[in-house]
């Protein structure tokens, strides 16, 4: 199952433990002005859990600028392993990821940055 998100302005996205998330919006400016892939000068991923502040599955500050297009528009795929449940709880309980966006360009070279809050949702039992 693919969840789906289309802006990075929103509440926390909900999706199952193990499961594919696709995270799409457009990355702005201060202005609110679409930033052109091409304009970036960097864009990266860190990928936590914040209760143990863990980084999930290696993705600390990954670079990600070739999800970005020319408009602007990110196109992010979080995969099921990108997705795990990482502290013990109830099935059915939640527990909070973030997707920590870091983009920078000429006129910005500090940048911005974008959390991306993440619920992932406990299943009762899932396969190894």
């Amino acid at each position: 199952m693919t969840t789906r998100i289309q802006n990075v302005d929103f509440k926390p996205a909900v999706v199952n433990e193990d499961s594919t998330l696709a995270i799409t919006g457009v990355l702005t400016d201060e202005t609110g002005t679409a930033i052109p892939g091409t304009s970036l000068a960097s864009c990266t991923l860190t990928l936590y859990d914040v209760a143990t502040d863990g980084i999930i599955n290696s993705r600390d500050a990954e670079d990600i600028s070739a999800n970005v297009d020319g408009e602007g528009a990110l196109e992010l795929i979080l995969h099921p392993e990108d997705n795990p449940i990482v502290t013990a709880g109830a099935a059915g309980t939640k527990e909070r990821h973030v997707a920590l966006l870091h983009f920078t360009w000429a006129s910005n070279p500090e940048g911005r940055w974008q959390e991306i809050q993440i619920d992932v949702v406990r299943i009762h039992r899932v396969p190894e």
